[in-house]
Order: C-alpha cells, then structure tokens, then sequence
C-alpha cells in the first residue's frame, strides 16, 4: 500500500513537472507601482522654504514626461498637492525632504539613465532650486527573471 502511495505521487510529480509548470511566479510589482519611474529628492527644501511658502515645484524626466505640484505649510504640517501630471506622478514631505516620484509615461527603451530637472520657485517667484541631473535607472525583477514585470527605477538628489 505505502509503495503504491509513493509510487502515485512520483508520477503525478513526473506529470506536473513535464506540463511545463515548474514553478509559479509571485505577484509582487514594482516600487512604483508602474514599470518605470524616477524620485526626486529635494533634500532640506520643507525646512530651508519654510518662510516662503508656498512654492511651487516642477519636474521633468528627458523634457517628456512634467508634473507640478505646490507645497504648503498649515499649522507646521508640510504638504505637497499635485497640480498638473497627476495620474502618474505623487509628492509627499518626509522630515525635511520632499521626494517627488514621476512615473514615466513612455518605455525607457534600455536606457542606462534617465535626465531630471527640477524646478523651485518661493511665493516671490525667485529660484529656490534650478538644476538638472542624470539618473542612473536600476533594473529589477521582483518576481525572477522567467516573470513579469522588469522595473527600471532611478533615483537623483537635488539640494536647495
């Protein structure tokens, strides 16, 4: 009887394994949510800004892909709101950061980096940041190589 058992389960492991399933591939995504992004980190600016708020908040990816955003202080609680490229961009404060994640709408077709520039204006209009930086793009697979999805994320760090 136990080598009748045995011998069923080692055909039904024979069976599965010739199907062409030898494994099952997670579920899991990208950090972004999306196959591509880049997050830009606006290093010190809720702190350094803090008198000139609001101040509004532009960046772009290779100059196609922009969202804007204005960034707000209430009762000491620093926000970010997205004006414009928000259905794949998002914006939050963190300590003195404020990273700004800009999902790209296009392939990166193998690009090795990405070019970011960042745009910061105060509530007189004058430049708190002004600058353009490339952006290594890391690739991963979460789920294995033989799985979906392949991500490409970057990230660039701009001081105010």
């Amino acid at each position: 009887m136990k080598l009748n058992l045995l011998l069923l389960s080692f055909v039904s492991l024979l069976g599965y394994g010739a199907s062409g399933c030898s494994f099952g591939c997670t579920l899991v995504g990208c950090r972004s949510g999306a196959d591509a992004s880049v997050t830009a980190v606006l290093t010190g600016l809720a702190t350094k800004a803090a008198g000139a708020m609001p101040l509004s908040i532009k960046v772009c990816v290779d100059t196609a892909t922009c969202a804007t955003a204005e960034l707000t202080e209430s009762g000491g609680v620093v926000s970010c709101d997205i004006k414009s490229g928000g259905s794949f961009a998002s914006c939050f404060a963190l300590d003195s950061d404020v990273q700004f994640v800009v999902i790209l709408d296009e392939a990166t077709g193998g690009k090795a980096s990405v070019m970011v520039s960042a745009t910061v204006t105060d509530s007189a209009s004058a430049k708190v940041i002004d600058a353009s930086k490339s952006a290594p793009l890391q690739t991963s697979a979460p789920n294995g190589e033989s799985c979906g999805p392949t991500c490409h994320d970057g990230t660039v760090s701009f001081s105010s």
